[in-house]
């Protein structure tokens, strides 16, 4: 038979407690192998599941639970085994289970002990349903999202652990035969509506019995936000014919800069004209077309992102002033997975540094966003994935080292990118 396993969160944390391992003879004997026992019986009535087949995924080979829902396993080594637990017929959801040989004994006298394992099972019928609704960030209304995958997880114990579906026109969803007496929980991964990234809650699913219908809650699609910070500007070196330039780590709304922003000489605003450039800059220009040589000028404001986010900004600058440098670029940046962990390694450039900011982007996100920082006489950084979403499948990053003058250009930055594995998916 062709079975599906994938990773999830467990929907039940009683059914392991209720499916534990019991050593039967710890010390007992002197021997080298276990024999496992279990005993298959209903997780809501607790009556013997006679019949039930238990497939064994290293020998390769099925045993049928006797009349009292037993079945045993002979002459395991020590080690872990994986079976499948099957009763189709009855109307029962395949589960997997592991059973481990391990040794007890002391010094050179062998002694593997003895497993018993009661075994749950669960006939399945449960029918679910729900809608799936978002708010579209720039009109502000509700409605349905068609073509949404919705995703159905039980629990690690049962194959598959996880079933999919996808909303119609109206944002409605239905699952069929899901296990009854488990809560399941039913999600949204991210998904990209009208260009713009959402996510959504997980809502959960359960019925008593085979043949109940559970109305699930409704599945609400929020808009991931990025980040927003401003990352750069050139106030290091300004001449009376540059324009001031503030760049920001995403989307600056374009609608949102009137009236927030002044420029300042000798505590009295001069007339500007302020623009977004590239999406992510703000560029400020004086209305005369020159500032003034030698003279020295503040600017404050505030920028908006395209979902609200904001961020305030002030500063001060002398026209034809030469400021210190800001670090150059980190060069050598390196990136590998250690298990929940990204390790990056880099060369520090030459020049003072007062640190590193640590930028990161999923496959997932439109931006690179703050991930950390990392002090000066660093040149690694661990970056910790306890956060990522299943579906994450690379991660790039970018090194800024910063000093008192600023930040290295993220422009002109590098960046390394790395294959990402969920830590369960490593062997």
């Amino acid at each position: 038979m062709k079975l599906k396993t994938t990773a999830a969160v467990l929907s039940a944390a009683a059914l392991f407690a209720a499916c534990s391992d019991e050593v039967v003879n710890v010390n007992d004997e002197a021997k080298e192998k276990a024999t496992f026992t279990m005993k298959v019986i209903d997780g809501i009535t607790g009556e013997v599941i006679p019949g039930a087949q238990v497939y064994s995924v290293m020998d390769e080979d099925t045993e049928e639970a006797d009349s009292l829902g037993i079945v045993t396993w002979k002459k395991n080594a020590i080690g872990d085994y994986l079976y499948y637990v099957s009763a189709d017929t009855l109307g029962y959801k395949t589960v997997q289970i592991t059973m481990s040989a391990t040794e007890g004994g002391a010094g050179d006298v062998a002694r593997v002990a003895d497993v018993y394992k009661e075994v749950l099972m669960f006939k399945g019928g449960v029918n679910a349903s729900g809608t799936v609704l978002y708010t579209d960030i720039k009109t502000g209304k509700r409605g349905p999202v068609e073509g949404a995958k919705v995703i159905a997880n039980c629990g690690l114990q049962f194959i598959p652990a996880e079933v999919t579906t996808e909303t119609d026109k109206d944002g409605a969803y239905e699952f069929k035969n899901l296990p009854a007496g488990v809560n399941c929980n039913i999600s949204v991964g991210q998904m990209e509506i009208n260009d713009v990234l959402y996510s959504g809650s997980t809502v959960k699913a359960s019925g008593a019995r085979p043949g109940d219908i559970d109305n699930a809650d409704f599945i609400n699609l929020a808009p991931v936000t990025p980040q927003f910070e401003m990352i750069t500007d050139n106030f290091d070196a300004i001449d009376t014919t540059t324009s001031l330039q503030i760049t920001f780590s995403a989307a600056v709304a374009k609608d949102s800069l009137l009236n927030k922003w002044s420029v300042t000489k000798g505590g009295t605003e001069v007339a500007i004209k302020v623009e977004v450039v590239d999406g992510k800059t703000v560029k400020i220009t004086p209305f005369s077309k020159k500032w003034e040589k030698g003279e020295s000028y503040s600017v404050s404001g505030t920028a908006y992102s395209e979902f609200g986010k904001p961020e305030s900004f002030a500063e001060s600058f002398t026209v034809g002033a030469k400021g210190g440098k800001v670090p150059g670029q980190v060069s050598k940046l390196k990136a590998e997975q250690d298990d929940e962990y990204i390790d990056l390694t880099w060369t520090a450039p030459k020049g003072g540094i007062s640190g590193y900011v640590i930028f990161y982007k999923t496959n997932l996100m439109a931006d690179f966003e703050r991930g950390g920082y990392a002090d000066e006489l660093d040149e690694s950084y661990s970056f910790s994935t306890s956060s990522f979403s299943a579906k994450v499948t690379k991660v790039s990053f970018i090194v800024l080292p910063y000093n008192g003058e600023g930040r290295a250009d993220m422009n002109k930055a590098e960046s390394v990118e790395v294959k990402y594995e969920a830590p369960d998916e490593i062997e």
